[in-house]
């Protein structure tokens, strides 16, 4: 088991289904020279009030239990992909609104 935290912004609306949502987290980096986003899938298997908040562009602070693996583009560029099971969510204060 991999855990990991991580604090980014929120690339779509949550998604609701029967267990809990499913959102996406970016989260932006420098590599060589080169600014660079890391999507992470995160997956909440409980039902929360917080999934009401989970709104695009939404900072947040999520730890869990991460998958890392990779998948190649039609390019043939080879993409990390990571995927989280959420045990803990925080929404963080946004600069840019009330």
């Amino acid at each position: 088991m991999l855990s990991c935290e991580i604090i980014g912004f929120l690339g779509s609306d949550a998604k609701k289904n029967e267990k809990g949502c499913s959102f996406n987290v970016s989260h932006k980096y420098r590599e060589k020279g080169t600014d660079k986003t890391l999507w992470v899938s995160c997956f909440l298997n409980y039902e929360t009030k917080i999934m009401d908040f989970l709104k695009t562009g939404t900072p947040v602070y999520v730890n869990g239990d991460i998958t890392i693996s990779t998948y190649s583009r039609e390019t043939g560029e080879v993409v990390p992909t990571v995927t989280m099971s959420v045990r803990k969510i925080e929404l963080l204060p946004n600069k840019n609104k009330e």
